[in-house]
C-alpha cells in the first residue's frame, strides 16, 4: 500500500496500514521440512483446505513426481503484523522455455489450485 501511495503521489490511507488480520509479512520457503509446523497448523479444523493439500499428501507427491519432474519447492508464507500465518501457497518451480515458473504443488487436479487458509482471515480478506 505504501509504495502504490508513494508512486501515486498521495499519502497512504490509515485504514490500509497492516494490523492484526491483514497481510503484514511474506515468507518464502524452499524446503517441506521448513514450512512442515506451520502448514500441519494450517491443517487443523479450525482452518481451510482440502485433503489433497495435507502435508503428508504433498510430501509424498513431491517426493514421488515433483522431484523426478525436476521440481522444487517454493512455498509462500503471508503473516499478519502479529507473525501469525493467514495463507500458506504451496507451490513449486520449473524451469520452462528459459523462465522459472510456479505452479502448485501436487499438479492442479488434487489440490485445486487452492492455498491453505486461516478461516477467518479468509472470510474478512478484501482487495485491499
Amino acid at each position: 500500500m505504501t509504495m502504490a501511495a508513494a508512486i501515486d503521489n498521495r499519502t497512504a490511507d490509515a485504514t490500509d496500514w497492516s494490523k492484526a488480520g491483514r497481510i503484514a509479512s511474506i515468507e518464502l520457503v524452499h524446503d517441506l521440512a521448513g514450512a512442515e509446523t506451520i502448514w500441519r497448523d494450517l491443517e487443523n479444523a479450525r482452518q481451510s483446505c482440502t485433503s489433497f493439500q495435507r502435508f503428508d499428501f504433498v510430501q509424498a507427491w513431491q517426493r514421488n513426481v515433483g522431484t523426478h519432474e525436476g521440481l522444487t519447492p517454493f512455498i509462500v508464507i503471508a503473516y499478519d503484523a502479529e507473525r501469525r500465518p493467514l495463507m500458506l501457497l504451496p507451490l513449486a518451480l520449473r524451469h520452462a522455455y528459459g523462465a522459472r515458473c510456479a505452479s502448485f504443488m501436487g499438479g492442479k487436479h488434487s489440490t485445486f489450485n487452492m492455498a491453505l487458509w486461516d478461516k477467518d482471515f479468509a472470510a474478512t480478506a478484501t482487495r485491499a
